[in-house]
């Protein structure tokens, strides 16, 4: 079927997304999507997509939302893109080119960059697309030491996260007090703290079928004490140990119209600072 014939359309068909998007990612019945992913379907996260229908039935779809990162006390507007999908009959017709070409084109003038996360760099490359940023995962060990998982979070408990992270983390995914509230109905993330009454410390392990036990952010009130504690720990963060395993890519990014021109590029600005995007926000 040629191009002519399928229509690129930016509305919103949640059911018929999840159906195409879980079928194509190998989900099973274990797990949800939307439950891992919920900022691309959640409009407390500014989500929009882009959806491809060839006689009415979706056959394409691309999620994006729009973010803020704090990076050297500048808050920069992104757009993080992920959830990309074409139905199988229809690969190989430049589907997924069309749907990526009208992302950035339309939101090239909005943004100070472009972020996603994928293992095949290779293929957003020609969109621009670079690896850049860091995360070092500390060990192997999947423990929690002592903490408590908290199975039912409060709105105090919440702010106490909250003011936790924006103290330990100066770089960082900004979140407002909606998105704060919505980690509640991510349920696929497990949330630990030291202790239920006064949080000095807490940390996010999981994703359902995204990062299983791993510990994806955390914040404490006494960094140093909880980077000895858990140094063995199966923890990805933007600082290294002196005994870290290995160095992974932060992601993929691709600079916008906005980016200022008074900062080095966009992947020398992530390859040189340390920046806490968790699995809260990475898509």
């Amino acid at each position: 079927m040629s191009q002519q014939n399928i229509k690129f359309l930016n509305t919103r068909d949640e059911p018929s997304a999840l159906k195409l998007i879980e079928s194509a990612f190998g989900y099973d019945q274990n797990f949800y999507y939307k439950e891992d992913f919920l900022p691309l379907f959640d409009q407390r996260f500014n989500s929009h997509s882009i959806n491809a229908y060839a006689n009415e039935n979706l056959i394409g779809h691309l999620g994006f939302c729009f973010r803020e990162i704090i990076i050297n006390d500048s808050k920069l507007p992104f757009c993080f893109i992920g959830a990309i999908a074409v139905d199988q009959a229809y690969r190989g017709q430049g589907l997924f080119r069309s749907m990526m070409d009208k992302v950035l084109k339309e939101n090239i003038n909005k943004v100070a960059g472009f972020l996603l996360w994928s293992s095949e760099s290779k293929m957003y490359e020609k969109f621009g697309f670079t690896e850049c940023g860091h995360i070092y995962q500390w060990g192997e060990e999947k423990n929690t030491l002592n903490f408590i998982r908290l199975e039912n979070i409060n709105d105090h408990q919440l702010h106490e996260l909250k003011s936790l992270y924006e103290k330990t983390w100066s770089n960082r995914v900004h979140r407002s007090a909606e998105q704060w509230l919505a980690l509640k109905d991510m349920k696929s993330i497990e949330i630990y703290v030291d202790n239920i009454d006064k949080v000095e410390s807490y940390f996010l392990r999981s994703k359902g079928f995204d990062l299983k036990d791993i510990i994806h952010e955390f914040a404490s009130s006494s960094l140093s004490s909880f980077i000895n504690d858990f140094s063995g720990s199966a923890v990805w963060s933007p600082i290294p140990t002196q005994t870290h395993l290995k160095k992974l890519w932060l992601g993929l990014a691709r600079q916008g119209h906005l980016w200022p021109k008074s900062m080095a590029s966009i992947e020398d600005t992530f390859n040189e600072t340390d920046i806490m995007i968790g699995g809260i926000d990475s898509i």
